[in-house]
């Protein structure tokens, strides 16, 4: 059986931190025999950027020392199975893990309770990468823009050719999703033609975002660009006020409608 296997590193041993490691080793292996190996580096947005590259390299096993409980369940999340904790010598490592002799650990409590910590400042590199790989001028919000506004992003319409204005936040700013997402709504609607929150797709985040009208990305996920025929504003699926030609579905929340940004 065919095993492709990363590693980060860190000399001739495993580096201590998954999301700030600058070199990845990947081996590809057969039946317990190393193929071929490759050494890549990896910069950006801490954890987010090195999982997209194992996405790509289509990395089946992870051999790391420590990793953020949310990447950890992100990586296991898209079947890749994590090793972590693990602190022997790399290529100790590696014959270790060819030969089935370590193992995946399970959650423990306290890691669970940390699942939905994302660091704010990787939430907002992965953001501002997401939306400009996607055709939009983003900046940070500026003293003008209310909290808790993180990001405005700008793309001209496909249809119209106007300037279409996305106010984003990354949430976690407090303490209650309900209490962010309200705030959100009611500076954002007026002066906006759409409002974007990045956050994990809990049942509570979808279920207010829903209500409100505001798109829900969930952070680490990859959305596809429209086909030129569709015309379509990129990454907003929901109906966009004053472009509803170019945008998606129409929203299904019961307040009123958003007051279209002049």
């Amino acid at each position: 059986m065919k095993l492709t296997v990363a590693i980060p590193k860190y000399g001739d041993e495993i580096a201590p931190c998954f999301e700030s490691a600058g070199k990845f080793l990947i081996v590809e292996a057969r039946d317990g025999i190393v193929l071929s190996r490759a050494l890549y580096e990896c910069i950006g947005c801490e954890g987010f950027e090195r999982v997209r590259l194992l996405r790509k390299l289509e990395v089946e096993s992870l051999i790391c020392d420590g990793i953020k409980s949310f990447y950890h369940d992100l990586l296991r999340s898209q079947g890749i199975t994590v090793y972590r904790n693990i602190t022997h010598p790399i290529e100790e490592a590696l014959l270790l893990c060819l030969k089935g002799k370590i193992r995946a650990e399970e959650d423990s409590d306290e890691c669970a309770l940390e699942k939905s910590k994302i660091p704010l400042k990787d939430m907002l590199c992965w953001t501002k990468d997401l939306f400009r790989s996607h055709g939009y001028h983003i900046g940070k919000a500026a003293s003008s823009a209310p909290f808790p506004i993180d990001l405005i992003a700008e793309i001209r319409c496909p249809v119209c050719h106007k300037p279409v204005r996305v106010a984003i936040c990354c949430g976690s700013h407090t303490y209650r999703i309900e209490q962010e997402l309200t705030l959100f709504h009611r500076v954002a609607s007026a002066d906006f033609h759409a409002q974007v929150y990045i956050y994990p797709a809990n049942p509570r985040a979808v279920q207010i975002c829903n209500e409100y009208g505001i798109e829900l990305i969930e952070p680490g996920t990859e959305a596809g660009l429209p086909s030129k025929k569709q015309k379509r504003i990129p990454l907003l699926r929901l109906s966009v006020s004053g472009h509803e030609k170019a945008s998606g579905k129409k929203k299904d929340f019961a307040t009123s409608p958003r007051k279209r940004p002049q």
